[in-house]
């Protein structure tokens, strides 16, 4: 019996019961739609917090990169003085060889006393 008298009481405020239903189809879009703008916002949240991480990063490389450059260029110009340094000692060391050479001919093979 009371599903006799729903269907007159729908049947007779058919008119009504669509509008409900269409206010109600409505405002579940309107309830997802403001769940899908807050879901955008914390993703547009998320992503620009992520963009300046690799800003971030991407500044902290171009440092890293820069000291390296720096540091193998010091390197490379103390690898220049100790060859140099290294030149420089073999030249006294043959100097110091050929003196010594000159030295033992010119010693007197007599000793006076």
């Amino acid at each position: 019996m009371g599903w006799l008298t729903l269907f007159k009481l729908l049947k007779n405020n058919f008119s009504f019961v669509l509008i409900a239903a269409a206010l109600f189809v409505a405002g579940v879009f309107y309830i997802q739609t403001l769940h899908l703008k807050v879901s955008v916002n914390d993703a547009a949240l998320a992503n620009a917090s992520l963009l300046s991480e690799v800003d971030l990063l991407e500044q902290n490389s171009d440092q890293l990169l820069a000291t390296l450059n720096n540091e193998q260029l010091q390197r490379e110009r103390l690898e220049a003085e100790i060859a140099n340094s290294q030149a420089r000692l073999n030249s006294f060391m043959q100097k110091t060889s050929m003196l010594e050479q000159i030295s033992k001919k010119q010693k007197p093979n007599n000793l006076t006393i």
